[in-house]
């Protein structure tokens, strides 16, 4: 998993702007960042041959209506344009649990079971790099992950913009 930066400050500020502030310009600027975190750990040769599938974590139904966009699925499209790889809304969601203000205990019981992939045959043998915006126990990527290798991806990776402290 590489993570781009800690969720405090200007960050906190630009993730809110971004998902509650309707500015979906901030996907350039968030995946730029992103971009570069996964350049500083990688050579970019190695990138395009590992030719990854570009998934985002499933954003709840609700949220979606409510933000009028998703911004998960915005971020990876993003992303995978600038790396010119293949994006993909491989991943479901099962209901509608909130992560958001859930408490730890909460926040790793409430993904298990609650992803799963829409079309197997799209994952099978590839590589997989799961898009995401913050992370804070982690339960939601490994939830993900699960999902996917069950599906049949050969290799699973998460990118992530921010870590909660």
């Amino acid at each position: 998993m590489w993570i781009t930066t800690n969720y405090d400050g200007v960050v906190k500020d630009l993730v809110k702007v971004y998902k509650f502030g309707h500015q979906r310009a901030a996907a350039r600027a968030i995946s730029d960042l992103m971009l570069g975190t996964l350049m500083d750990f990688n050579d970019p040769r190695d990138i395009a041959k590992l030719n990854y599938l570009v998934v985002s974590v499933p954003t709840a139904t609700t949220r979606v209506r409510q933000r009028s966009f998703d911004h998960s699925s915005l971020l990876a499209k993003t992303l995978a344009r600038k790396l010119n790889l293949t994006e993909t809304s491989a991943l479901g969601r099962l209901g509608q649990t909130r992560q958001l203000g859930a408490k730890r205990p909460d926040r790793l019981a409430q993904p298990e079971g609650n992803y799963f992939v829409r079309v197997p045959e799209a994952v099978k043998g590839r590589n997989v790099l799961v898009v995401d915006d913050v992370v804070t126990t982690g339960a939601t990527l490994r939830a993900a992950t699960r999902a996917l290798r069950q599906a049949g991806a050969k290799r699973v990776d998460a990118l992530v913009f921010a870590k909660r402290l």
